[in-house]
């Protein structure tokens, strides 16, 4: 068949996700194989294109005329899905190139995932398939569910008994248990979708592919991923900041978080990048919100969902107990979500209902006069009504009259357009409580688990910082550095004076005598190190000496460390000695970067010195970056509030560790083919506009 201009041009996933004509290979009546259930679901849900059945066995069925292959139908299908055995899945994607089809969906499993023989067959479809320019979804997959468009091209079990409820969340899912799982999660809460897909194994189009179409796609207000790997690192980041443009909340479930490569890593930087530290950079700069829990992302989307402009600052707690108010507030700290201090008139209205004075968290269940069920919806209403509050949290424990309860609820929130969210504890008791709640569209969960991962998905994307651009520093050259292998302390440090970073003087000396002399070129008090390629951590084997007052001290430190050392790493080559001006600092920091294998270059920012491995207080961000994004980072750190000083001390110079950071970050960029790891340990900050000092540092180039 000679291609036509059409059949040439690859289809969009916009022209996949809503085809005027399908065809099943592997169709079938028996709803217990996976053809027959596509069938079916496609038929029972209302599709209305044209629908082509593959089974050489049958004239039709389920009253649609069937046919012995793709190559017997009368025109091309938009898309077609397989399910057959997995040695004839590259032959029927040959033939559905010839026919001119646009996409292919393979459930079929037993690809890469299942071995060497599998990745063989997967790479052969997929050049089956470029060849003949057709686009593959999965394989390993269980295809599209699209309810804006009134069509479903799946055999989830979950579809077979009712269709997936139509609304605004846009879901892909590598998974397609967990695709499967959400749907009937969402039905059975009221939850409902725009378009579902299971990517599978991302042969051809990534799961980013579709997140781009829903970033453009008016029907979906926002985005949920489930991905077990990053099979395109450059489309991701392209995607990460196509969303962060356009608005639009993008939350992502990863599994399998390893720390591969830190065993072999020789820098406190490396060390730490475990894969997940680096995402979570990558996230944090693009505003993508990580969740780690199924329901927690099913409930933050609704709630997007239902309140496209929640922006949540504080929380008003409310719950017939004060056992669920005192454990919601404690949760809600955990997750630093402040309770909102009501207006005079919402505790003027409350008051009628207290003996006592009335605060946040109310708990109902302490009404004056014994009806206390009976004002659930009044309090309610009221709390809604106040415009200190962002949130109301209902935390239902068990009480008397549970379902009246949960319609009382229901109706205050139809009066109010205000963000609630239902917490219901109970077991069987609240299924009346639930119903009433689901028929009131009001978002929900059994869970304060889930509860508090929604919560906290929505307040950080009311804190997230506007997208800014990285600009490098002016009159700042990229390095023309030579050196390759692990470079020593001053190696580092003349990199870093390339690049603007201030570092304390210094100079090398080989013998104890040799530092003496050395020292009188410098200003006192002084700094001895040893200096040796096969010592990385120098303090652990008495390497380094501090404050010493003049030239004698200098040589006489020199002189003890060649022994210490020889007794603690007796194998190592010492080459001579750093002698250096000591800086003393109100804080030490770490900054570095390191290689990843999927992203690239990145910086960390974190405590430094003997506080690095014990606070484990260090954040990562993709190269370069902007002065926006390094005082983010460092308003985040747990060590991050000494820049204000603590307990009378100096405001520290944060400005200019913006600056170190910015600068390294082009360092990072700049040597990104060659650059492995890069450590600066400590950075000293002093005091407001004294700046900070590079003290130590280590690197790794190819």
């Amino acid at each position: 068949m000679q291609l036509t201009e059409t059949h040439a041009r690859l289809a969009t996933v916009a022209e996949l996700m809503n085809p005027a004509s399908v065809a099943i290979v592997g169709a079938s009546e028996d709803r217990r194989k996976f053809g027959g259930r596509i069938l079916y679901v496609l038929k029972n849900q209302g599709y209305r294109g044209v629908v082509f059945p593959i089974n050489p066995a049958r004239e039709t069925i389920l009253e649609y005329k069937a046919y012995p292959s793709i190559l017997d139908v009368p025109s091309p299908p938009d898309l077609v899905i397989l399910a057959i055995p997995r040695d004839y899945v590259v032959q029927a994607i040959s033939d559905c190139g010839d026919m001119g089809v646009k996409g292919v969906i393979v459930v079929t499993s037993g690809f890469s995932e299942a071995g060497d023989e599998g990745a063989r067959l997967e790479r052969q479809m997929l050049d089956v398939a470029h060849a003949k320019r057709v686009r593959i979804i999965g394989p390993n997959g269980i295809g599209i569910v699209s309810p804006a468009n009134q069509f479903s091209l799946s055999p989830a079990v979950s579809l077979v008994d009712r269709p997936a409820l139509k609304g605004h969340i846009g879901l892909a899912s590598q998974s397609g248990a967990v695709m499967g799982t959400m749907i009937d999660r969402g039905n059975s809460l009221n939850i409902g979708y725009s378009h579902c897909v299971s990517v599978g194994n991302q042969a051809d189009l990534d799961f980013c592919d579709f997140v781009d179409f829903m970033i453009e796609d008016p029907a979906t207000h926002v985005i949920c991923t489930y991905v077990e790997g990053i099979k395109q690192p450059d489309l991701f980041l392209r995607t990460a900041e196509r969303a962060q443009r356009a608005g639009k909340p993008w939350l992502l479930m990863k599994s399998g978080r390893t720390d591969a490569g830190a065993a072999t890593a020789f820098s406190h930087t490396a060390s730490m990048a475990s894969n997940q530290a680096v995402l979570d950079g990558v996230c944090r700069k693009y505003g993508i919100i990580q969740i780690d829990d199924m329901d927690g992302m099913l409930v933050a989307a609704a709630g997007w969902a239902k309140y496209p402009d929640l922006r949540i600052r504080s929380v008003a707690v409310l719950s017939p107990s004060g056992g669920g108010c005192t454990i919601a507030a404690d949760r809600l700290t955990d997750i630093d979500v402040p309770l909102a201090a009501f207006s005079e008139p919402t505790l003027s209205t409350l008051s009628a209902f207290f003996d006592g004075p009335v605060r946040n968290p109310v708990d109902i269940g302490a009404a004056n006069d014994g009806a206390a069920m009976s004002y659930v919806e009044k309090i309610h209403q009221a709390v809604l009504e106040d415009a200190e509050v962002d949130l109301v949290l209902s935390v239902v424990t068990n009480a008397p009259i549970l379902t009246q309860v949960g319609a009382m609820i229901g109706n205050a929130a139809a009066r109010v357009a205000k963000p609630m969210l239902a917490v219901v504890l109970p077991g069987g008791y609240a299924d009346g409580a639930r119903e009433q709640l689901t028929r009131a569209l009001v978002p929900q969960t059994n869970s304060l688990d889930a509860a508090m991962r929604a919560i906290q998905a929505w307040a950080a994307w009311t804190g997230r910082t506007a997208a800014s651009v990285a600009v490098r520093p002016h009159g700042m050259a990229a390095s023309d550095l030579t050196p390759t292998g692990r470079l020593n302390e001053e190696q580092v440090k003349d990199l870093l004076r390339q690049y603007g970073i201030r570092v304390n003087e210094g100079r090398v000396a080989i013998t104890p005598d040799d530092a003496a002399t050395t020292a009188q070129v410098l200003r006192a008090p002084y700094v001895v190190k040893v200096l040796s390629d096969d010592i990385s951590h120098k303090t652990e084997v008495g390497g380094v000496v501090l404050r010493l007052g003049n030239t004698d001290d200098v040589r006489q430190a020199a002189a003890s460390m060649l022994n210490r050392v020889a007794e603690k790493k007796p194998d190592a080559k010492i080459d001579g000695f750093l002698v250096q001006e000591f800086v003393d600092g109100e804080l030490e920091l770490l900054l570095g970067l390191k290689k990843d294998a999927q992203f690239g270059v990145c910086l960390a920012v974190g405590a430094g010195g003997i506080l690095t491995e014990m606070l484990h207080d260090v954040i990562f961000a993709p190269c370069p970056l902007s002065k926006e994004d390094a005082n983010t980072l460092l308003r985040q750190l747990k060590v991050g509030s000494m820049f204000s000083g603590v307990r009378g001390g100096p405001p520290l110079d944060i400005d200019a560790v913006a600056d170190a950071i910015v600068r390294l970050s082009w360092l990072g960029h700049d040597l990104r083919d060659r650059l492995q790891e890069l450590d600066i340990n400590p950075l000293l900050v002093l005091p407001k506009g004294a700046g900070c000092v590079a003290i130590d540092g280590r690197a790794l180039l190819g």
